[in-house]
């Protein structure tokens, strides 16, 4: 089964561009889902409990390292970095 990923970047073509990196790999590695702030990426990671998020550090609403520590919190057997 692959790992399943989620982007949290306020940068749109930062998020482009990691979503097309994982394309060739999907059969190890499954995109499912971006936001563009840390509020929106609470919410989709709380809805899709991915294995691994992957977040920009300055961001509105709630930056990457009070994700991180949410994530931690909340859904321990998500990584983030």
């Amino acid at each position: 089964m692959p790992v399943t990923v989620v982007v949290v970047d306020d940068n749109e073509d930062t998020r482009l561009i990691v979503r097309a990196l994982l394309r060739p790999v999907h059969d190890v590695m499954t995109f499912v889902g971006d936001a563009a702030d840390g509020k929106e990426g609470l919410a989709l990671v709380r809805r899709e409990r991915p294995d691994i998020v992957i977040t920009d550090l300055v961001m509105p609403e709630i930056d990457g390292a009070e994700l991180t520590r949410r994530i931690r919190r909340e859904l321990p057997q998500t990584r983030s970095s």
